[in-house]
Order: C-alpha cells, then structure tokens, then sequence
C-alpha cells in the first residue's frame, strides 16, 4: 500500500512595503512544502516576488505596472527546479476601460474547485497560493454601467494567429449571468462556449458550463459544475 502524505504548508512569509506615496510597492511571498510517500520525499521551497508602479493619469484613470517571478527549488530533486516569469503586464484604465497587456492572468466564473470554465488555468491544487501561470494576451473589459460589462481578448498561440475571444457580463436583480466565446487557433484549434450564473439570496447558488468543439477531428467536450452555499447566522458567518 502507497503511503502518501502532503504538508501543504511549513512556513509562510507575506511582506507589503509601500514606496513613494504608494506610486510603487513590493511584496513577496515565501513559503514551504513536502511531498511525503513510500519511495521518495520532496521538500520544496517557492519565492514569489513582486513589483508593482502606478500613477494617477487624472481622477478618473491611471496606469499601473506589475511584474513578479516564480523561483522553486527542489531539495531532494535538483531536477525539479523551476524559474520563470510569473506575471509582466502593463495596464491603462479609467471609469469605463481597463486595457491591460502583457503576461497575466485571464480568468472567470463563479465556481472554486470543479470549474469548466478554466480555459486559461494552469493552476495545480497543490500549489498553495492557487495561481495560474498566466498567458501572453492583451484584455479589453469595457463597463458602461454597474450592470453590464463586455471583455475581449487576444492570446498568444502557437500559430501565427493569435487565440481570440469575448464575454459578456450581466447583473440583474435575479442573478449575474455570463456567456463567453473563444477560439483556439494553432494545435488545439477548437470553438469554445460557456455559460455561467451566479446567485446570491438566503442560499448562494452557482453553475459552470463549457462546451468545447474540435475543428479537425470534430470530437467534443462538454462540462458543467452547481453549488451552493450558506452562511451561517452567528457572528460574521
């Protein structure tokens, strides 16, 4: 019988230095990790540090910086060891845009765990800060009113076409509904549809659905996720 045991967490370091009036700042994150099980022990150690500049355009826009690198030694396993930038984007906004380019994160939906809608993720369950990778892109959102807002994007492929997509946002007073479409271009080349809603009242309910079509050999993939939830009356839930 394999014995396996996971310490998701050793020592966990959380730093915030705000520089010049907060027109910049520094955080890192440092943490520890072991894999435990009948043929081998891994003992990992992750550094995420992280810059961040910005400055008020006027009162109603700015632009903003970011840029972080992932540094993870293995010290049972040389092997294993992994450096890599983690996020460089660049970002303009003000009340209605928020254009943003460069390594980053696109994500959405309602759901946690089991999420359909995970296009973009590269995010290991195990990892304890639960961030993906990101991917080279540039995101438009577009948000004319509290209720409505439009996303569009473009994401590096490995064709000389890049990867596309939108989502449209709506929040009304039974629920927030999401509908998004992209297609992958170069060696996925697939269509991609999701459906997403959220409610939120005495209980909280949620669903994620994709449906995935494959240009080449017409194979499909469908997925959908529900949940719900309630917070309990006593002190602050």
């Amino acid at each position: 019988m394999n014995k396996y045991i996971y310490y998701p967490l050793i020592f966990f370091l959380y730093l915030n230095i705000n520089l010049y009036s907060q027109s910049a700042s520094y955080k890192g994150i440092f943490y520890f990790d072991a894999f435990i099980n009948n043929y081998n022990n891994n003992l990992h150690s992750t550094y995420i540090p992280e810059i961040s500049l910005s400055n008020d355009i006027d009162k109603n826009s700015f632009i903003d910086f970011n840029w972080s690198y992932l540094i993870r030694k293995n010290f049972t396993n040389s092997n294993d060891n992994a450096r890599y930038r983690y996020r460089l984007w660049a970002r303009y906004a003000n009340t209605d845009f928020d254009f943003r380019v460069g390594l980053q994160k696109i994500s959405f939906g309602p759901a946690y765990i089991l999420r359909p809608l995970a296009w973009f993720d590269t995010i290991d369950f195990t990892d304890l800060i639960g961030q993906t990778r990101g991917v080279k892109s540039m995101r438009l959102i577009y948000t004319p009113s509290n209720n409505l807002s439009v996303w569009t994007w473009l994401i590096d492929s490995d064709s000389k076409i890049p990867s596309y997509g939108t989502r449209i946002e709506l929040s009304n007073n039974v629920g927030d509904w999401g509908i998004t479409y992209h297609k992958s271009e170069g060696f996925e080349n697939m269509h991609k549809l999701g459906f997403d809603y959220r409610y939120d009242g005495i209980f909280g309910f949620w669903t994620e659905n994709s449906f995935q079509y494959n240009i080449d050999d017409s194979s499909k993939i469908s997925a959908s996720t529900i949940g719900f939830d309630y917070t309990i009356p006593i002190l602050n839930g």
